[in-house]
């Protein structure tokens, strides 16, 4: 069993699952834009539920349009931190001389735990907007 890396779900997500061929079972987001071409194949779908606790782990990825400023990306990386929550992987796109888009791939427990992350970093005068990506 693996998690799509397109919709990066996590517990308390509503979920579906799809038989794929080399990779067994492949959890994804009901809302999941690469799900149209699975849904052409019933047969290769299993109904799914998140197990009631869970201590793992799970990535997910969110999108934080900042001002250009200098050291904004630390600032934030560190408002990551502070909500016991580990940067996996980070990119940095400058949308024009103004702003930047800092997406963050993190590790997170749940959508609770997600909800903190964003709160602690929409508050920062720096943040023009936090959304969490979806496919």
């Amino acid at each position: 069993m693996s998690y799509a890396r397109c919709c990066f779900p996590i517990p308390n997500d509503p979920i579906l699952a799809n038989l794929s061929t080399g990779r067994g079972v492949v959890i994804h987001r009901e809302a999941c834009g690469n799900l149209a071409s699975f849904r052409k194949q019933p047969e290769k779908w299993v109904s799914v539920t998140w197990q009631a606790a869970t201590d793992r782990y799970f990535h997910v990825e969110i999108k934080a349009e900042v001002t250009n400023r200098m050291g904004v990306l630390a600032r934030v990386a560190s408002a990551i931190a502070a909500t016991q929550t580990n940067i996996d992987r980070v990119s940095v796109v400058e949308r024009d001389s103004d702003s930047s888009m800092l997406t963050f791939e993190l590790l997170v427990l749940d959508r609770r735990h997600l909800a903190r992350v964003i709160r602690a970093i929409r508050s920062m005068p720096e943040v023009l907007k936090v959304t969490r990506t979806l496919t």
